[in-house]
């Protein structure tokens, strides 16, 4: 689980920190661990989480971190303290909007491609807690935004916000259909067995099982692919999918994180593709559905 380690924040004093821009606000530091006390991004800030648990109807739970940070941008850390209020203001402005930015761009991303990209500083979806919100082993913490907005403040001598943020959980293991990763993946096995007769004993009390046939294993597989791309009518990760799925049959297998690197571990080979495979595809949220019926 990867919640902040409250004890590696060292303390910063009054006596360790200094002036910024000559003016009321302060932010260099003589820690090490913490140059700066206005963050670039975040401004002034504090800081807060909780731990709850999700419980899921197959009787397993998973444990989840929500993060709170509250912050300022000011007029005096900003060297704007001075001017006339539109500008104070305007510089203000550009703070959030930057950090809004960042929330939303995280919002919309897709997921990588590639497995070996999830939880890396190519997977789009999720950004660092800043400095100094570090784990117990002194790594970064990254997180996945849920909502910012602006909070009761001073115009324009200050923009106050709340950004709420939760714990990045990542997969241990992702499906994969005919190479491509599929997010949220569900399969649904029914397994071979014999296709019984029923039959009653007349004039006696009893019942016969004839064996008539033996069904085939039936596979469900259903999900959604990170194949639509801005700008783009149908993707070229998606004519590919499309094209492997005209072929009649599909591969089925699991990459697996483990032991520092990923494994791809075969789950079915060439399943015989029934019915009509189902790709639908969401513009307004970047992704697209899957479901695809298959028969060993």
């Amino acid at each position: 689980m990867a919640v902040v380690n409250f004890e590696k924040i060292k303390p910063i004093t009054a006596d360790m920190v200094s002036a910024l821009n000559g003016g009321p606000a302060v932010d260099a530091t003589t820690e090490s661990t913490r140059p700066h006390l206005y963050d670039a991004l975040w401004g002034y800030f504090l800081f807060g989480q909780s731990v709850g648990f999700l419980f899921k109807e197959d009787q397993t739970s998973q444990d989840l971190a929500t993060f709170t940070i509250q912050g300022v941008f000011t007029a005096d850390a900003e060297d704007v303290g001075t001017v006339n209020d539109d500008t104070a203001f305007a510089a203000l402005v550009s703070k959030y909007v930057a950090l809004e930015t960042l929330f939303a761009n995280a919002a919309m991303a897709s997921a990588p491609d590639q497995f070996a990209d999830y939880g890396t500083a190519r997977d789009l979806r999720y950004f660092p807690l800043p400095k100094p919100l570090i784990d117990k082993d002194g790594s970064t913490i990254y997180a996945k935004p849920l909502a910012l907005r602006i909070d009761r403040t001073q115009f324009p001598n200050e923009i106050k916000y709340e950004a709420i943020l939760e714990e990045a959980k990542f997969p241990k293991a992702k499906l994969v259909v005919n190479g491509f990763i599929v997010d949220d993946g569900e399969v649904d096995i029914e397994f071979a067995g014999p296709v019984l007769a029923v039959h009653e004993i007349v004039g006696t009390s009893g019942t016969v099982f004839q064996v008539k046939n033996y069904s085939a294993t039936e596979i469900f597989i259903r999900g959604s692919l990170p194949l639509v791309e801005p700008g783009e009518c149908v993707s070229d990760d998606l004519k590919a999918m499309v094209q492997g799925l005209d072929g009649g049959t599909i591969t089925l297998s699991a990459a697996v994180i483990g032991d520092g690197r990923i494994t791809e571990v075969s789950v079915y080979r060439k399943l015989d593709v029934v019915n009509t495979p189902v790709l639908d595809m969401d513009y307004a949220g970047q992704v697209t559905r899957l479901a695809i019926d298959a028969r060993e």
